[in-house]
């Protein structure tokens, strides 16, 4: 069975601040998750690298197993 979303070694810096640092995580069909955390602990920016609205420094996203990484929310299908 396929994986719906895989993450891995996501890492987000804002100059010299790093705001999420080696995230990963796979959630397969059917599953439901959640993200939980204080504030400014980088749960918004982890979504936002994740659906493509602010670049990760490094690390990759796959929907489906096809690397979304470098696309653009309207890229992805």
């Amino acid at each position: 069975m396929k994986t719906v979303l895989r993450v891995k070694g996501l890492r987000k810096e804002f100059g010299g601040l790093i705001a999420v640092e080696d995230v990963s995580f796979e959630i397969g069909p059917g599953e439901f998750v959640g993200l939980i955390g204080p504030n400014g602990c980088g749960k918004s920016t982890t979504f936002n690298c994740i659906s493509g609205l602010l670049d990760q420094t490094a690390g990759t996203v796959e929907v489906f197993e096809q690397d979304v990484s470098t696309k653009r929310p309207d890229e992805i299908q």
